[in-house]
């Protein structure tokens, strides 16, 4: 090996580990480091290319509908309708969350024109928000131990929900836009 393919070696090395960059991108006189800071600031806040607030307007009216509608149920339930059974006050529930859950994909596939992990997203956001805040309201109405298992359970039986209801309906919808 020459002097000057050594040199040269070095050289090469040295213009690599001085750029902030990699060696296929533009050199680091191109591109300010503000700039990068900025790019990759930009790549981190999006998740399947959107923000959150854009997975907010999919699936925010519907999980605050559903969060509102099951704590006025349960409060009318154990004030005035003391006697109804629990068993139909149950599938009242259950029939609300799955309404909610075939609501959201419908937005995400037919409004917004979003592929199936972003309907994920939003679909499994929407269920963990909406079982962590009826779980922390259980908690504090009913004021009983059993309650903290809800905080695990609930949002865990919504999310399981929410994607088999996601998946039945992506189905459909691809099915019909063919």
């Amino acid at each position: 090996m020459t002097i000057q393919n050594y040199q040269d070696k070095q050289n090469k090395n040295l213009s690599y580990q001085s750029d902030l960059g990699y060696p296929w991108e533009k050199s680091s006189e191109d591109i300010s480091v503000e700039d990068k800071i900025k790019r990759v600031v930009e790549q981190t806040d999006k998740i399947y290319g959107h923000d959150l607030n854009w997975y907010l307007k999919i699936f925010g009216w519907p999980t605050f509908s559903l969060i509102v509608l099951i704590i006025i149920l349960e409060v009318c339930w154990r004030r005035y309708f003391p006697l109804l059974p629990e068993a139909t006050i149950s599938w009242i529930f259950l029939g609300l969350g799955w309404l909610t859950f075939l609501i959201i994909p419908l937005i995400a596939f037919l409004k917004f024109k979003t592929i199936y992990y972003q309907a994920l997203i939003s679909n499994f956001s929407a269920a963990f928000i909406a079982g962590v805040i009826i779980s922390l309201f259980l908690l504090f109405w009913y004021g009983e131990l059993w309650t903290i298992f809800n905080l695990i359970g609930l949002p865990l039986l919504m999310i399981f929900e929410s994607v088999i209801l996601l998946t039945l309906v992506y189905g459909v919808v691809k099915i019909f836009k063919k």
